[in-house]
């Protein structure tokens, strides 16, 4: 059973203005193959550190998750998000 994620419930109602605003510079929005090798979809508001992730099952998109990402996994985030943009 998982723990209740007081930072992730006071931002659930973030992710449809997320997806709305991905020109938006605040949304980082990259691309990663999961570990089953799937292309996935994340728009990561960077400043607050919450990550919304996508992946498509054709022809629709399907919501995997979304999380408050700590400090602990900011910085592999922040990685992938460079390797994708090739900073």
């Amino acid at each position: 059973m998982r723990d209740f994620d007081h930072q992730r419930a006071n931002r659930i109602h973030w992710i449809k203005p997320i997806l709305e605003n991905v020109n938006d510079s605040r949304i980082w929005y990259f691309e990663k193959l999961n570990e089953d090798n799937v292309m996935c979809e994340y728009y990561w508001y960077e400043s607050r550190n919450f990550l919304v992730i996508l992946k498509q099952i054709e022809p629709d998109v399907l919501l995997l998750t979304s999380f408050y990402v700590d400090k602990i996994e900011k910085s592999k985030y922040r990685r992938w998000y460079q390797d994708y943009k090739g900073i």
